[in-house]
Protein backbone atom coordinates (compact mmCIF):
# COMPACT_ATOMS: atom_id res chain seq x y z
CA UNK A 1 0.00 0.00 0.00
CA UNK A 2 3.02 2.29 0.79
CA UNK A 3 4.80 1.94 -2.37
CA UNK A 4 1.04 2.25 -4.30
CA UNK A 5 0.70 5.60 -2.37
CA UNK A 6 4.48 6.12 -3.64
CA UNK A 7 3.85 5.42 -7.34
CA UNK A 8 0.59 7.86 -7.19
CA UNK A 9 2.68 10.91 -5.95
CA UNK A 10 2.95 10.48 -2.34
CA UNK A 11 5.63 11.63 0.19
CA UNK A 12 6.19 8.78 3.22
CA UNK A 13 8.74 9.94 5.88
CA UNK A 14 9.26 6.22 7.97
CA UNK A 15 11.04 6.95 11.08
CA UNK A 16 9.52 9.83 11.89
CA UNK A 17 7.73 11.35 14.26
CA UNK A 18 4.88 13.54 14.96
CA UNK A 19 5.09 15.82 18.60
CA UNK A 20 2.70 18.23 18.13
CA UNK A 21 -0.14 19.13 16.33
CA UNK A 22 -1.94 22.62 16.36
CA UNK A 23 -4.67 23.92 14.41
CA UNK A 24 -4.83 27.60 13.83
CA UNK A 25 -6.35 29.58 10.97
CA UNK A 26 -7.96 26.83 9.22
CA UNK A 27 -4.15 25.33 8.94
CA UNK A 28 -2.50 22.29 10.70
CA UNK A 29 1.25 22.46 11.85
CA UNK A 30 2.55 19.50 12.34
CA UNK A 31 5.95 19.73 14.42
CA UNK A 32 8.22 16.91 14.11
CA UNK A 33 10.81 14.91 15.96
CA UNK A 34 13.54 16.22 14.29
CA UNK A 35 12.26 19.78 14.88
CA UNK A 36 10.71 19.88 11.34
CA UNK A 37 7.70 22.24 10.79
CA UNK A 38 5.24 21.26 8.33
CA UNK A 39 1.46 22.51 7.21
CA UNK A 40 -1.19 21.64 5.82
CA UNK A 41 -4.66 21.45 5.23
CA UNK A 42 -6.10 18.48 6.24
CA UNK A 43 -4.36 15.58 8.77
CA UNK A 44 -5.57 12.02 9.78
CA UNK A 45 -4.37 9.88 12.31
CA UNK A 46 -4.30 6.72 11.94
CA UNK A 47 -1.01 5.83 14.55
CA UNK A 48 -2.77 3.55 16.12
CA UNK A 49 -3.68 3.04 19.93
CA UNK A 50 -2.05 4.97 21.88
CA UNK A 51 0.69 6.90 21.64
CA UNK A 52 1.91 10.59 23.07
CA UNK A 53 0.07 12.60 20.53
CA UNK A 54 -3.16 11.69 22.43
CA UNK A 55 -1.79 13.23 25.53
CA UNK A 56 -0.63 16.38 23.54
CA UNK A 57 -4.41 16.45 22.00
CA UNK A 58 -5.70 15.96 25.75
CA UNK A 59 -8.22 13.29 24.45
CA UNK A 60 -10.05 11.89 27.22
CA UNK A 61 -9.19 8.64 27.21
CA UNK A 62 -5.70 9.22 27.62
CA UNK A 63 -6.12 9.94 31.47
CA UNK A 64 -8.15 6.84 32.00
CA UNK A 65 -6.30 4.00 33.46
CA UNK A 66 -6.51 0.99 31.82
CA UNK A 67 -6.28 -2.67 33.61
CA UNK A 68 -5.38 -4.75 30.77
CA UNK A 69 -2.16 -5.62 28.84
CA UNK A 70 -1.59 -7.44 25.82
CA UNK A 71 0.67 -10.17 25.01
CA UNK A 72 1.82 -11.74 21.49
CA UNK A 73 4.16 -14.86 20.26
CA UNK A 74 5.18 -15.83 17.05
CA UNK A 75 5.27 -19.55 17.17
CA UNK A 76 5.03 -22.90 14.92
CA UNK A 77 2.46 -25.72 16.47
CA UNK A 78 0.03 -28.24 14.89
CA UNK A 79 -2.68 -27.29 14.50
CA UNK A 80 -5.64 -26.73 11.82
CA UNK A 81 -4.84 -23.16 9.73
CA UNK A 82 -8.32 -22.65 9.10
CA UNK A 83 -9.03 -22.60 12.61
CA UNK A 84 -9.01 -20.38 14.95
CA UNK A 85 -9.03 -20.97 18.70
CA UNK A 86 -10.50 -18.85 21.76
CA UNK A 87 -9.50 -20.14 25.27
CA UNK A 88 -10.65 -18.48 28.43
CA UNK A 89 -8.66 -17.84 32.00
CA UNK A 90 -8.80 -16.64 34.89
CA UNK A 91 -9.18 -12.22 34.62
CA UNK A 92 -8.41 -13.06 30.44
CA UNK A 93 -8.07 -14.70 27.84
CA UNK A 94 -6.22 -15.80 24.79
CA UNK A 95 -6.32 -16.79 20.84
CA UNK A 96 -4.71 -18.46 17.98
CA UNK A 97 -4.41 -18.65 14.06
CA UNK A 98 -2.56 -19.16 11.39
CA UNK A 99 -0.51 -16.80 9.89
CA UNK A 100 1.90 -16.60 6.94
CA UNK A 101 4.53 -18.84 6.36
CA UNK A 102 3.30 -21.73 8.17
CA UNK A 103 3.63 -19.82 11.62
CA UNK A 104 1.20 -19.06 14.30
CA UNK A 105 0.21 -15.92 16.20
CA UNK A 106 -0.96 -16.42 19.86
CA UNK A 107 -1.90 -13.49 21.78
CA UNK A 108 -4.22 -12.89 24.93
CA UNK A 109 -5.56 -10.20 26.74
CA UNK A 110 -5.27 -10.43 30.47
CA UNK A 111 -5.08 -7.80 33.22
CA UNK A 112 -1.90 -5.89 35.45
CA UNK A 113 -3.23 -7.67 38.36
CA UNK A 114 -2.49 -11.03 37.26
CA UNK A 115 0.87 -9.86 36.36
CA UNK A 116 1.59 -8.22 39.40
CA UNK A 117 0.20 -10.86 41.61
CA UNK A 118 2.54 -13.34 39.31
CA UNK A 119 5.77 -11.40 39.25
CA UNK A 120 6.48 -11.78 35.52
CA UNK A 121 5.31 -12.98 32.07
CA UNK A 122 6.58 -16.07 32.59
CA UNK A 123 5.42 -16.99 35.90
CA UNK A 124 2.07 -15.72 35.27
CA UNK A 125 1.67 -17.89 31.87
CA UNK A 126 2.57 -21.09 34.13
CA UNK A 127 0.84 -20.32 37.45
CA UNK A 128 -3.17 -18.44 35.50
CA UNK A 129 -3.01 -19.78 31.60
CA UNK A 130 -1.69 -23.05 32.26
CA UNK A 131 -4.76 -23.84 34.50
CA UNK A 132 -6.64 -24.00 31.21
CA UNK A 133 -5.12 -27.37 29.61
CA UNK A 134 -5.70 -26.07 26.58
CA UNK A 135 -3.03 -23.50 26.86
CA UNK A 136 -0.27 -25.66 29.01
CA UNK A 137 -0.87 -27.63 25.69
CA UNK A 138 0.21 -24.77 23.81
CA UNK A 139 3.33 -23.46 25.98
CA UNK A 140 4.61 -27.33 26.85
CA UNK A 141 4.54 -28.40 22.71
CA UNK A 142 5.08 -24.90 20.45
CA UNK A 143 7.76 -23.70 19.27
CA UNK A 144 8.27 -20.13 20.14
CA UNK A 145 10.29 -18.14 17.43
CA UNK A 146 11.13 -14.92 19.04
CA UNK A 147 13.38 -14.95 22.71
CA UNK A 148 10.99 -12.68 24.10
CA UNK A 149 7.10 -11.74 23.46
CA UNK A 150 5.70 -8.67 22.28
CA UNK A 151 3.92 -6.96 25.51
CA UNK A 152 1.62 -3.67 25.33
CA UNK A 153 0.77 -1.93 28.11
CA UNK A 154 -2.46 0.32 29.08
CA UNK A 155 -4.79 -1.16 26.62
CA UNK A 156 -7.66 0.88 26.24
CA UNK A 157 -11.28 0.00 25.34
CA UNK A 158 -12.62 3.21 26.26
CA UNK A 159 -14.41 5.25 23.95
CA UNK A 160 -12.70 7.65 21.70
CA UNK A 161 -13.85 10.12 19.39
CA UNK A 162 -13.53 10.64 15.50
CA UNK A 163 -12.38 13.88 15.26
CA UNK A 164 -10.22 15.65 17.82
CA UNK A 165 -9.03 19.26 17.21
CA UNK A 166 -10.34 19.21 13.54
CA UNK A 167 -7.94 15.74 12.78
CA UNK A 168 -10.01 13.21 11.31
CA UNK A 169 -8.81 9.46 13.26
CA UNK A 170 -9.05 6.13 11.51
CA UNK A 171 -8.29 2.55 12.97
CA UNK A 172 -7.25 1.97 16.26
CA UNK A 173 -6.89 5.74 16.85
CA UNK A 174 -10.17 5.89 16.70
CA UNK A 175 -12.07 3.48 18.53
CA UNK A 176 -10.36 -0.11 19.69
CA UNK A 177 -12.96 -2.88 18.69
CA UNK A 178 -12.07 -6.14 22.11
CA UNK A 179 -10.38 -8.83 20.40
CA UNK A 180 -12.85 -11.52 21.07
CA UNK A 181 -14.69 -9.39 18.36
CA UNK A 182 -12.32 -9.66 16.15
CA UNK A 183 -12.14 -8.07 12.49
CA UNK A 184 -10.05 -4.94 13.80
CA UNK A 185 -8.66 -4.68 10.56
CA UNK A 186 -11.75 -4.97 8.50
CA UNK A 187 -12.96 -2.00 10.72
CA UNK A 188 -9.82 -0.33 9.66
CA UNK A 189 -9.41 -0.43 6.21
CA UNK A 190 -13.38 0.32 6.46
CA UNK A 191 -12.96 3.91 8.25
CA UNK A 192 -10.21 4.71 5.85
CA UNK A 193 -12.93 3.93 3.18
CA UNK A 194 -15.28 6.22 4.97
CA UNK A 195 -12.65 8.82 5.46
CA UNK A 196 -11.34 8.99 1.85
CA UNK A 197 -15.12 9.02 0.39
CA UNK A 198 -15.62 12.31 2.71
CA UNK A 199 -11.87 13.56 1.75
CA UNK A 200 -12.37 13.48 -2.02
CA UNK A 201 -15.83 15.52 -1.26
CA UNK A 202 -13.95 18.01 0.90
CA UNK A 203 -11.50 18.50 -1.92
CA UNK A 204 -13.59 18.65 -4.79
CA UNK A 205 -15.36 21.85 -2.93
CA UNK A 206 -18.43 19.93 -2.17
CA UNK A 207 -17.68 20.07 1.45
CA UNK A 208 -16.37 22.69 3.55
CA UNK A 209 -14.32 21.51 6.74
CA UNK A 210 -16.85 21.79 9.13
CA UNK A 211 -19.08 19.69 7.13
CA UNK A 212 -16.40 17.61 6.70
CA UNK A 213 -16.19 16.30 10.48
CA UNK A 214 -20.04 16.28 10.96
CA UNK A 215 -20.67 13.96 7.68
CA UNK A 216 -17.34 11.59 8.81
CA UNK A 217 -18.60 12.05 12.45
CA UNK A 218 -22.28 10.64 11.27
CA UNK A 219 -20.86 7.83 9.11
CA UNK A 220 -18.03 6.34 11.58
CA UNK A 221 -20.57 6.44 14.24
CA UNK A 222 -23.28 4.99 12.47
CA UNK A 223 -21.16 1.86 11.27
CA UNK A 224 -19.41 1.58 14.53
CA UNK A 225 -20.39 2.65 17.56
CA UNK A 226 -22.71 0.00 18.01
CA UNK A 227 -19.97 -2.68 17.57
CA UNK A 228 -17.66 -1.43 19.77
CA UNK A 229 -20.37 -0.83 22.53
CA UNK A 230 -20.75 -4.16 22.05
CA UNK A 231 -17.71 -5.87 21.84
CA UNK A 232 -17.12 -3.99 25.92
CA UNK A 233 -19.82 -5.46 26.84
CA UNK A 234 -19.52 -9.23 25.48
CA UNK A 235 -15.75 -8.98 27.10
CA UNK A 236 -17.27 -8.55 30.30
CA UNK A 237 -18.61 -12.19 30.23
CA UNK A 238 -14.68 -13.46 29.20
CA UNK A 239 -11.84 -13.87 31.78
CA UNK A 240 -14.87 -15.37 34.67
CA UNK A 241 -14.64 -19.55 33.78
CA UNK A 242 -17.88 -19.86 35.55
CA UNK A 243 -19.83 -16.77 33.71
CA UNK A 244 -18.35 -17.68 30.36
CA UNK A 245 -19.05 -21.53 30.77
CA UNK A 246 -22.67 -20.45 31.39
CA UNK A 247 -22.53 -17.85 28.32
CA UNK A 248 -21.21 -20.46 26.17
CA UNK A 249 -23.72 -23.66 27.41
CA UNK A 250 -26.51 -20.76 26.56
CA UNK A 251 -25.11 -20.59 22.83
CA UNK A 252 -24.80 -23.98 22.16
CA UNK A 253 -28.66 -24.28 23.02
CA UNK A 254 -29.64 -21.32 20.80
CA UNK A 255 -27.01 -21.19 18.31
CA UNK A 256 -29.34 -18.08 16.98
CA UNK A 257 -27.79 -16.08 19.78
CA UNK A 258 -24.14 -16.45 18.22
CA UNK A 259 -25.41 -15.36 14.65
CA UNK A 260 -27.12 -12.27 16.32
CA UNK A 261 -23.72 -11.53 18.34
CA UNK A 262 -21.84 -11.79 15.50
CA UNK A 263 -24.27 -9.34 13.27
CA UNK A 264 -23.90 -6.70 16.06
CA UNK A 265 -20.06 -7.27 16.15
CA UNK A 266 -18.61 -7.37 12.52
CA UNK A 267 -20.68 -5.29 10.56
CA UNK A 268 -21.44 -6.12 6.54
CA UNK A 269 -18.90 -6.49 3.46
CA UNK A 270 -18.53 -3.19 2.15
Amino acid sequence: MAQQARQAGAIIREGTAVQELQYQENKFCLKLATGEAHFTDLVIGSYGKRTNLDRHLQRPFFRQPSPYIGVKYHLRYHQPKDLICLHNFKDGYAGISAIEDDKYCFCYLTTRANLKASGTISQMEASILSQNPHLKKIFREAEFLYPQPEVINEISFASKTCIENHTLFCGDAAGLITPLCGNGMAMAIHAAKIASNCILEYLTGRLNQEQLEKKYTQLWQQEFSRRLQTGRLVQRLFGRPILTEMVLHTFKQFPAGVRFLMKKTHGKPF
